[in-house]
């Protein structure tokens, strides 16, 4: 197992350090800045995560080198100071796998790592649930039904119309009252469904239902 890191050269030999013993089945750990990450496309794109810190650069220069990362490595983990909704929206739609907020303690960041290491959408709670309204840029219409494209024996009935109705970013009172059930049900469903698609929150549960192409953006 390989990892990349993208970042400062301060920042990430502390992380090198703290992964090596967190990981140590890893077998090698590479810390490249942003002005040398070009010369070793061939490692990026053969490791099992790649985790970047943008340094504080202009927003439309961060973007491009982003979307260059996301480009070669399918399991990118950023690292970011910036919790305005167009940028975490715009980083996903690039092919981010997974945000992470900066100041997080270690145990939320192994978990992210874990969670992105697999291949899995990893969104820090602390992203403003209101992310899911911005990321339709849609009023709150019925999402088209997609059921062809589901995988029937991941989630069931229920649960799908459970996800469909996060994914209009109601809550969960709303949602109950839309489906006559009770709040607590919702929360228990939210929660089973979370687990099944292997995520850590209703907005990863609706952006991998969204790339994976399980519930359209379009409207009817």
């Amino acid at each position: 197992m390989k990892i990349s890191l993208v970042m400062e050269r301060y920042q990430g030999e502390g992380l090198k350090t703290l992964l090596q013993i967190h990981f140590p089945e890893c077998n090698e750990i590479n810390v490249f800045s942003i002005s040398t990450w070009k010369n070793n496309i061939e490692w990026i794109s053969n490791s099992s995560i790649l985790i970047v810190e943008p340094p504080s650069i202009d927003v439309a220069k961060e973007m491009k080198v982003i979307e260059s990362l996301a480009k070669i490595s399918h399991n990118l983990l950023l690292l970011s100071d910036k919790n305005e909704e167009v940028y975490i929206l715009d980083c996903f739609f690039l092919g981010v796998k997974g945000i992470l907020l900066k100041n997080n303690q270690l145990t939320t960041l192994l978990d992210a790592i874990s969670f992105v290491m697999k291949g899995e959408v990893y969104v820090d709670q602390r992203v403003n649930r209101h992310i899911l309204s911005k990321l339709f840029e849609r009023e709150k219409h019925q999402v088209k039904n997609t059921q062809s494209l589901r995988p029937t024996d991941l989630l069931t009935h229920k649960e799908w119309e459970i996800l469909e109705a996060m994914a209009l970013d109601l809550t969960n009172k709303e949602i109950a009252k839309a489906l006559f059930v009770s709040e607590p049900t919702v929360h228990n469903y939210s929660t089973s469904i979370q687990k099944k698609l292997n995520v850590n929150s209703r907005v990863g549960a609706v952006v991998k239902s969204i790339s994976e192409g399980w519930i359209s953006t379009e409207v009817t």
